[in-house]
Protein backbone atom coordinates (compact mmCIF):
# COMPACT_ATOMS: atom_id res chain seq x y z
CA UNK A 1 0.00 0.00 0.00
CA UNK A 2 1.19 3.45 -1.27
CA UNK A 3 1.96 5.55 1.57
CA UNK A 4 0.25 9.40 0.87
CA UNK A 5 1.78 12.67 1.42
CA UNK A 6 0.91 16.06 2.37
CA UNK A 7 -0.17 17.69 -0.75
CA UNK A 8 2.29 20.80 -0.93
CA UNK A 9 -0.04 24.34 -1.18
CA UNK A 10 0.59 26.03 -4.43
CA UNK A 11 2.62 28.77 -4.18
CA UNK A 12 1.59 32.54 -5.67
CA UNK A 13 3.72 33.32 -8.72
CA UNK A 14 6.58 36.20 -8.31
CA UNK A 15 5.89 39.53 -9.49
CA UNK A 16 9.31 40.27 -10.53
CA UNK A 17 10.06 39.47 -14.47
CA UNK A 18 13.32 38.27 -13.03
CA UNK A 19 12.20 35.80 -10.43
CA UNK A 20 9.10 34.31 -12.90
CA UNK A 21 11.60 33.59 -15.44
CA UNK A 22 13.79 31.76 -12.87
CA UNK A 23 11.43 29.92 -11.88
CA UNK A 24 10.01 29.46 -15.33
CA UNK A 25 13.63 28.00 -15.61
CA UNK A 26 13.50 25.77 -13.05
CA UNK A 27 9.82 24.03 -14.15
CA UNK A 28 11.63 23.73 -18.21
CA UNK A 29 14.62 22.22 -16.59
CA UNK A 30 12.29 19.90 -14.38
CA UNK A 31 9.54 19.21 -17.74
CA UNK A 32 12.78 18.36 -19.64
CA UNK A 33 13.75 14.74 -17.24
CA UNK A 34 9.49 13.83 -17.57
CA UNK A 35 9.28 13.93 -21.53
CA UNK A 36 12.08 11.48 -21.55
CA UNK A 37 10.64 9.48 -18.95
CA UNK A 38 13.09 10.31 -16.36
CA UNK A 39 10.23 12.09 -13.96
CA UNK A 40 12.77 9.97 -10.91
CA UNK A 41 15.74 12.19 -11.32
CA UNK A 42 14.16 15.22 -10.97
CA UNK A 43 15.43 16.70 -7.53
CA UNK A 44 16.25 19.77 -6.75
CA UNK A 45 20.09 19.17 -7.60
CA UNK A 46 19.50 17.77 -10.91
CA UNK A 47 17.04 20.63 -12.18
CA UNK A 48 19.33 23.36 -10.81
CA UNK A 49 21.77 21.98 -12.81
CA UNK A 50 20.40 22.10 -15.47
CA UNK A 51 18.55 25.21 -15.39
CA UNK A 52 22.02 26.90 -14.77
CA UNK A 53 21.30 27.99 -11.20
CA UNK A 54 22.42 27.45 -7.67
CA UNK A 55 20.52 24.95 -5.49
CA UNK A 56 20.30 27.58 -2.93
CA UNK A 57 18.17 29.42 -5.60
CA UNK A 58 15.36 26.49 -6.28
CA UNK A 59 14.43 26.81 -2.50
CA UNK A 60 13.03 30.43 -2.96
CA UNK A 61 10.61 28.85 -4.91
CA UNK A 62 9.95 25.07 -4.34
CA UNK A 63 10.43 23.34 -1.37
CA UNK A 64 11.50 20.44 -2.75
CA UNK A 65 11.61 17.93 -5.91
CA UNK A 66 7.54 16.79 -5.32
CA UNK A 67 6.37 20.25 -4.68
CA UNK A 68 8.11 20.74 -8.38
CA UNK A 69 6.53 17.83 -9.75
CA UNK A 70 3.03 18.92 -8.27
CA UNK A 71 3.15 22.00 -10.40
CA UNK A 72 4.30 20.77 -13.38
CA UNK A 73 1.49 18.30 -12.56
CA UNK A 74 -0.96 21.38 -11.73
CA UNK A 75 0.04 22.72 -15.10
CA UNK A 76 -0.23 19.97 -17.12
CA UNK A 77 -4.25 19.00 -15.71
CA UNK A 78 -4.95 22.47 -16.04
CA UNK A 79 -4.68 22.08 -19.47
CA UNK A 80 -6.59 19.06 -19.55
CA UNK A 81 -9.25 21.08 -18.23
CA UNK A 82 -8.87 23.92 -21.05
CA UNK A 83 -8.69 21.31 -23.88
CA UNK A 84 -12.21 19.90 -22.32
CA UNK A 85 -13.84 23.10 -22.06
CA UNK A 86 -12.69 23.79 -25.84
CA UNK A 87 -14.39 20.52 -26.43
CA UNK A 88 -17.33 20.97 -24.63
CA UNK A 89 -17.58 24.33 -26.68
CA UNK A 90 -18.58 22.63 -29.83
CA UNK A 91 -19.93 19.48 -28.01
CA UNK A 92 -22.71 17.84 -30.67
CA UNK A 93 -26.11 16.92 -28.64
CA UNK A 94 -29.45 14.50 -29.17
CA UNK A 95 -26.49 11.65 -28.66
CA UNK A 96 -28.16 8.27 -27.58
CA UNK A 97 -26.80 6.93 -24.24
CA UNK A 98 -23.85 5.11 -25.80
CA UNK A 99 -22.88 7.53 -28.55
CA UNK A 100 -22.62 9.92 -25.23
CA UNK A 101 -20.27 7.55 -23.40
CA UNK A 102 -18.35 6.62 -26.36
CA UNK A 103 -17.92 10.60 -27.07
CA UNK A 104 -16.94 10.98 -23.51
CA UNK A 105 -14.52 8.76 -23.35
CA UNK A 106 -13.00 9.32 -26.44
CA UNK A 107 -12.14 12.79 -25.96
CA UNK A 108 -10.90 12.27 -22.45
CA UNK A 109 -8.84 9.02 -23.23
CA UNK A 110 -7.60 11.43 -26.38
CA UNK A 111 -6.55 14.55 -24.78
CA UNK A 112 -5.02 12.84 -21.91
CA UNK A 113 -2.31 10.55 -24.25
CA UNK A 114 -2.30 13.25 -26.29
CA UNK A 115 -0.53 15.47 -23.73
CA UNK A 116 3.30 15.37 -23.64
CA UNK A 117 3.84 14.99 -20.21
CA UNK A 118 0.32 14.15 -18.66
CA UNK A 119 0.68 10.52 -18.60
CA UNK A 120 4.49 10.20 -16.95
CA UNK A 121 2.99 13.26 -14.03
CA UNK A 122 -0.19 10.96 -13.83
CA UNK A 123 1.82 7.96 -12.84
CA UNK A 124 4.31 9.70 -10.48
CA UNK A 125 0.99 11.57 -8.57
CA UNK A 126 -0.80 8.35 -8.37
CA UNK A 127 2.39 6.98 -6.52
CA UNK A 128 2.86 10.06 -3.92
CA UNK A 129 -1.14 10.62 -3.60
CA UNK A 130 -3.87 9.28 -2.39
CA UNK A 131 -6.98 8.37 -4.96
CA UNK A 132 -9.05 11.13 -3.30
CA UNK A 133 -6.04 13.85 -3.61
CA UNK A 134 -6.09 12.50 -7.50
CA UNK A 135 -10.07 12.39 -8.12
CA UNK A 136 -12.06 15.82 -10.10
CA UNK A 137 -13.69 17.44 -7.74
CA UNK A 138 -17.12 19.24 -8.34
CA UNK A 139 -15.94 22.45 -9.71
CA UNK A 140 -13.61 20.25 -12.09
CA UNK A 141 -13.89 20.36 -15.92
CA UNK A 142 -14.23 16.88 -16.79
CA UNK A 143 -17.30 16.75 -13.88
CA UNK A 144 -19.02 19.66 -15.96
CA UNK A 145 -17.68 17.71 -19.29
CA UNK A 146 -19.74 14.70 -18.19
CA UNK A 147 -22.97 16.20 -16.47
CA UNK A 148 -23.16 18.19 -20.04
CA UNK A 149 -22.78 15.15 -22.09
CA UNK A 150 -25.30 13.11 -20.00
CA UNK A 151 -27.84 15.55 -19.96
CA UNK A 152 -27.55 15.90 -24.10
CA UNK A 153 -28.00 12.15 -23.85
CA UNK A 154 -31.21 12.90 -21.99
CA UNK A 155 -29.66 11.04 -19.20
CA UNK A 156 -31.27 12.65 -15.67
CA UNK A 157 -31.30 11.21 -11.56
CA UNK A 158 -33.30 12.22 -8.91
CA UNK A 159 -32.51 15.29 -7.19
CA UNK A 160 -31.45 13.03 -4.07
CA UNK A 161 -29.10 10.75 -6.24
CA UNK A 162 -27.60 13.48 -8.37
CA UNK A 163 -24.91 14.41 -6.59
CA UNK A 164 -23.55 10.69 -5.63
CA UNK A 165 -24.46 9.46 -9.03
CA UNK A 166 -22.10 12.76 -10.75
CA UNK A 167 -19.24 11.56 -8.11
CA UNK A 168 -19.85 8.03 -9.02
CA UNK A 169 -19.49 8.70 -12.56
CA UNK A 170 -16.91 10.95 -11.80
CA UNK A 171 -14.18 8.77 -9.80
CA UNK A 172 -14.95 5.71 -12.39
CA UNK A 173 -13.90 7.63 -15.28
CA UNK A 174 -11.29 9.57 -13.55
CA UNK A 175 -9.80 6.38 -11.97
CA UNK A 176 -9.96 3.96 -15.06
CA UNK A 177 -8.84 6.56 -17.40
CA UNK A 178 -5.97 6.47 -14.44
CA UNK A 179 -5.34 2.84 -15.21
CA UNK A 180 -5.01 3.41 -18.86
CA UNK A 181 -2.22 5.50 -18.79
CA UNK A 182 -0.32 3.05 -16.16
CA UNK A 183 -0.94 0.35 -18.73
CA UNK A 184 2.32 0.45 -21.35
CA UNK A 185 0.27 -1.78 -23.99
CA UNK A 186 -2.07 0.13 -25.77
CA UNK A 187 -4.04 -3.26 -26.04
CA UNK A 188 -4.69 -3.27 -22.76
CA UNK A 189 -5.13 0.19 -21.78
CA UNK A 190 -7.71 0.31 -24.95
CA UNK A 191 -9.35 -2.82 -22.86
CA UNK A 192 -9.52 -0.85 -19.90
CA UNK A 193 -11.60 2.33 -21.90
CA UNK A 194 -13.52 -0.26 -23.63
CA UNK A 195 -14.65 -1.64 -19.88
CA UNK A 196 -14.84 1.53 -18.85
CA UNK A 197 -17.62 2.41 -21.31
CA UNK A 198 -19.81 -1.03 -21.16
CA UNK A 199 -19.44 -0.22 -17.15
CA UNK A 200 -21.07 2.96 -17.42
CA UNK A 201 -23.50 2.17 -20.19
CA UNK A 202 -25.10 -1.03 -17.76
CA UNK A 203 -25.17 1.88 -14.80
CA UNK A 204 -26.82 4.38 -16.66
CA UNK A 205 -29.21 2.01 -17.57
Amino acid sequence: MITAIKRPEEKSEPTQARARARRLAILDAANSFVLNGQTDKVTTTTVARRAGIPVGSVYRYFDSRVDILDQLYREAYDEIETGMAEVQSSMPTKMSVPEAIRYLLNTFTELTRSHPSFRALTKWANQHYTLWEVTPGPGSSLTAFIEKTLADAGVTFAPERRAAATKTIVTVVSVLVDQSLEEEDECKANALIDELGYLLNQYLQ
